[in-house]
C-alpha cells in the first residue's frame, strides 16, 4: 500500500494498521505525508518495518499546492530520510522520481 492521499494521514495509516497483517507493506512517500500535514518523524517508526519501496522526490508549498522541485531543494528531510533508512538496515527499494 502507498502513503497517499488519505493513507498519507497518520491517523488513517494508525486505524489502518491495526488492522492490516504483518506481511502487508508499504511504499512509503513522505512527500505525501509532509504535504498531508503530518512529518516523517512521526509516521516513519510507524511503518519502518514494513516499507518495501521509498519515493524519493521533493517539493515547495506555493499556494497551498505541491510544486516538485528536484531534490534536495524542497522541504522534504531527505537526508535525515536515507539516514533512518540506513539506520534501520532498509534492504529493498528506492524509486527517485524527477
Amino acid at each position: 500500500m502507498e502513503t497517499h492521499d488519505s493513507l498519507a494521514k497518520k491517523d488513517n495509516l494508525i486505524k489502518l494498521i491495526n488492522r492490516l497483517g504483518e506481511n502487508v507493506g508499504f511504499v512509503y512517500d513522505p512527500v505525501n505525508i509532509i504535504f498531508a500535514g503530518n512529518s516523517h518523524e512521526e509516521v516513519y517508526p510507524l511503518i519502518s518495518k514494513r516499507i518495501l519501496q521509498v519515493h524519493v522526490k521533493d517539493f515547495i508549498n506555493r499556494d497551498n499546492k505541491r510544486e516538485f522541485v528536484e531534490p534536495g531543494k524542497g522541504i522534504v528531510p531527505l537526508e535525515k530520510i536515507i539516514g533512518d533508512l540506513k539506520n534501520d538496515n532498509y534492504g529493498y527499494y528506492i524509486s527517485v522520481e524527477w
